[in-house]
């Protein structure tokens, strides 16, 4: 009977010794934008792509991704495109990528998923394969003369990979 009081008396208390877990305070960091700190050379090197077409990408998509909020520490399109080109362009971790940008991990993973779903948009009107038989046979013929590729119709970003066969 002792052991079953213990028990209740234990815990009813138990709770009064768990420490007590504080909301950490709100940090802002500093945000770099890249597009005014780097020069041409070194954006393309870090983002794989040209200022320019950055910013024509970003006219196109920055009402999608436009934060529709009244707070003042919103993150502007310019930086969400920013972020999301930076983790496409390395592949690295999302925490990586916040550090590199001054955002936290859970505002990069969802700046990240709305920058997708943006481009993504924009798939209809740039991605472009021939559908036609003559333009099919035109288009092998040309990366043909052109890399000796066989039966080749497109590329995606036009980036050329040396396949080594096997050799016994």
């Amino acid at each position: 009977m002792n052991d079953i009081l213990n028990f209740i008396f234990f815990d009813e208390f138990a709770d009064h010794n768990l420490p007590t877990n504080y909301r950490r305070p709100r940090k802002i960091k500093p945000r770099i934008n890249y597009i005014e700190v780097l020069d041409e050379v070194d954006f393309k090197n870090r983002f794989r792509i040209s200022k320019n077409s950055f910013m024509i990408l970003l006219k196109r998509i920055e009402n999608q991704i436009r934060q529709n909020t009244d707070c003042n520490d919103a993150i502007p399109p310019i930086i969400q495109l920013l972020v999301a080109l930076r983790f496409y362009a390395t592949g690295s971790f999302l925490q990586i990528i916040g550090d590199f940008c001054g955002i936290s991990t859970s505002s990069t993973q969802r700046i990240v998923y709305r920058a997708s779903c943006a481009i993504a948009t924009l798939r209809q009107e740039l991605i472009k394969l021939p559908l036609l038989p003559e333009e099919i046979r035109q288009n092998e013929e040309e990366f043909y003369q052109t890399a000796k590729f066989i039966r080749a119709i497109g590329c995606m970003d036009c980036t050329h990979i040396k396949i080594q066969s096997y050799s016994e």
